[in-house]
């Protein structure tokens, strides 16, 4: 499993939107209803969270309503991924990373990973978290960063939500993250691979490889698998 969650989130988050404001409530009130918390809700709405059965039967039946469920041709959410990637905001979402790491009170080697990481090096791929990639030698020094960053909570499997829980990664538990600037992943590596450097409006940035990418997020790698093969059809 890679995390992300892809296509049931994109899924969900229109309908579960649009249902909401057409019911005239507001997220803390479907949340109240649904047993659930704003952030929650806002989450799913953002399509940046994959939900579970239980909290989708929990928020649909506050709303009066049932899921239904429909069968599309193979790789048809590949293809409306591909098709609206904000290559746009790649830039954003690189500040983003920044922000973050620059809090170190030393300097950490990292390299971006997940799908920011596979953005940058050109994968049409909507980038939904940032995803920083770390050699276990340094996990006591993430683990102290991560304590520091303000407002973080880390995500809780029995909750279903983000709580303030213990945040070092080495810890059991999902090494994901809400934090003031968007959601965080945090991989600890035996080592670090070399990164491949991006450049983008004069700020260098550390690259995982797209191999090792895709290696290790089997969602990233169908992605990559589908613009190729879109690609190849296209050629003269």
């Amino acid at each position: 499993m890679d995390g992300y969650g892809y296509t049931l989130a994109a899924a969900i988050a229109p309908m579960l939107r649009a249902e909401r404001e057409k019911a005239a409530l507001t997220q803390t009130q479907l949340a109240r209803r649904a047993a659930t918390t704003q952030q929650h809700v806002s989450l799913l709405e953002a399509g940046r969270l994959a939900p579970t059965t239980a909290v989708l039967d929990r928020l649909f039946d506050a709303l009066d309503l049932q899921l239904s469920v429909t069968v599309e041709p193979r790789d048809a959410d590949l293809d409306a991924g591909i098709d609206s990637a904000a290559v746009d905001d790649l830039a954003c979402d690189l500040r983003i990373a920044h922000r973050m790491t620059k809090r170190f009170e030393t300097e950490v080697p990292f390299v971006i990973d997940g799908q920011l990481a596979a953005a940058a090096l050109g994968v049409p791929i909507k980038v939904r978290r940032t995803d920083l990639a770390f050699a276990e030698s340094d996990g006591e020094q993430v683990a102290h960063w991560l304590r520091e960053l303000p407002n973080v909570r880390r995500w809780c499997d029995t909750w279903h939500d983000f709580a303030p829980i213990d945040r070092d990664p080495r810890k059991p538990g999902p090494p994901h993250y809400w934090t003031p600037w968007g959601e965080l992943y945090v991989r600890l590596l035996p080592t670090l691979p070399p990164p491949i450097h991006v450049v983008v409006e004069d700020e260098r940035y550390p690259i995982r490889p797209l191999a090792d990418v895709e290696a290790d997020y089997p969602q990233i790698a169908r992605i990559i698998r589908r613009a190729r093969e879109r690609a190849a059809s296209r050629a003269p």
